[in-house]
């Protein structure tokens, strides 16, 4: 059994509501991800992944919880030319959050921190240059909600078909 560090955190709920995606898609929780624990995953019928960590502000991710998250996006990864034709895509969402113990985090408003891709396999905070997609920030912050969104077009935009037109 992975050992807990902070018991009254990991009581705290990572609440997805109101984040129901296009084609009635909605974040889940995923519990023991062979290391540690993994706060949110939305995932587009097999083909496209994305993973949410909420830490409170100014904590970094342990390298037990860094490392999965790398693994889980490097197993998507593919060598080839142009990135958008790979067969999967993943990403790792990490947001801050000042919530108190008491109080459960709503995922959808918390600004993202750094982001790792199938694509780039780096971590990068939402503005860098080398991130995909490039994100618009708001008053130069990345909420949950708008980096899933623009995820979900850049998918569109890149004939990645994640909902209910994809020929099964």
């Amino acid at each position: 059994m992975s050992e807990i560090i902070h018991i009254e955190r990991a009581k705290q709920l990572l609440l997805f509501d109101n984040m129901k995606r296009r084609w009635g898609l909605s974040p889940t929780d995923v519990e023991g991800v062979l290391i540690g624990k993994i706060r949110g995953l939305a995932s587009y019928r097999g083909k496209v992944f994305i993973y949410m960590e909420a830490k409170v502000k100014g904590t970094s991710l342990p390298s037990g919880q860094q490392r999965c998250l790398e693994e889980i996006c490097d197993s998507y990864y593919e060598e080839i030319e142009e990135k958008w034709k790979a067969k999967n895509f993943a990403w790792a969402i990490i947001c801050e959050h000042n919530a108190p113990i008491e109080e459960d985090i709503m995922a959808r408003h918390q600004y993202v921190s750094e982001i790792f891709s199938s694509i780039t396999l780096a971590w990068h905070p939402p503005k860098h240059q080398d991130i995909v997609p490039k994100f618009e920030l708001d008053d130069g912050k990345l909420t949950v909600l708008s980096a899933i969104e623009q995820i979900e077009q850049w998918c569109h935009d890149h004939n990645i078909l994640i909902g209910k037109e994809r020929e099964d």
